[in-house]
């Protein structure tokens, strides 16, 4: 089976990188060549006509593009190709009949399936499949030196350390993270990665639902607020296992979904 990628995110984003590294991962796990991977600039397939023409199947990686009317083309295109929409927030959309044609909708928390169920249209909820990242559930944590680290958010780039690295430089973000004892973040992704190193946090908003609906889906939206200064008050000082619980039964969505990708053909 061959499948292309839309929406490829890779940038100067440390989770950007680590979901399209795990995109790798996983399709070559369950035997599913990508044959290229279509930058979320693109606004036409006309510009790749021969690998979309030999492609099995279209994966479009929804992510935190799909909202406020936002990236409406990469909703489009299941009309003319065989497609699925996974990983992907979705909020304050106009309803497109496109978003019909395609085979298989995730979306990566509930408060995304619930706007997509409004519409009259079904999604699963898989969380997002960084959280099987083979770099980050084996990067090992230090001892912390610090006591509480600030991110920023999409909304104020200057209230913390910025989730921005080079390419191919992820792991400096990581280690940016883990040398804190607590965090208060305003990163969706920020958000995982505290999760699978277990190191206790609050979280505030981002620009989208999506970070209030992950610390709702792991059950601990009383960690979170609309304000840093409020999501300071909230920082723990103990990690809560409901998160693990949340994280170790992502990972059996997340290898789920990738194994029964075939079956959309």
């Amino acid at each position: 089976m061959k499948v292309v990628i839309i929406n490829d995110t890779t940038g100067p984003h440390f989770g950007c990188q680590l979901v399209m590294e795990t995109y790798q991962e996983q399709l070559n796990r369950v035997g599913i060549e990508i044959m290229g991977t279509i930058p979320r600039a693109v606004q036409s397939l006309n510009e790749y006509p021969d690998m979309i023409k030999k492609a099995d199947l279209l994966i479009v990686n929804g992510e935190g593009s799909i909202h406020h009317g936002r990236r409406m083309e990469l909703i489009e295109l299941a009309k003319d190709y065989p497609a699925i929409l996974i990983n992907c927030v979705y909020q304050d959309n106009p309803l497109r009949e496109s978003i019909r044609y395609f085979k298989y909708i995730s979306t990566r928390e509930t408060e995304s399936a619930n706007a997509l169920k409004a519409h009259g249209i079904e999604a699963e909820i898989i969380p997002d499949i960084m959280l099987t990242s083979k770099r980050i559930n084996h990067f090992k944590r230090a001892k912390p030196t610090k006591t509480l680290g600030l991110t920023d958010s999409i909304l104020d780039l200057n209230s913390g350390f910025s989730a921005k690295v080079g390419l191919g430089q992820i792991d400096l973000y990581l280690q940016t993270l883990a040398q804190y004892q607590t965090l208060c973040i305003g990163r969706y992704h920020g958000i995982l990665a505290a999760a699978i190193l277990k190191i206790p946090f609050s979280a505030w908003a981002s620009n989208t639902h999506k970070n209030y609906g992950i610390m709702k889906d792991m059950g601990i939206k009383n960690l979170y607020a609309e304000k840093q200064a409020d999501a300071i008050k909230l920082v723990p000082n103990d990690f809560d296992e409901k998160i693990t619980r949340y994280v170790e039964d992502a990972k059996i969505k997340i290898d789920s979904l990738f194994e029964k990708i075939h079956q959309f053909i």
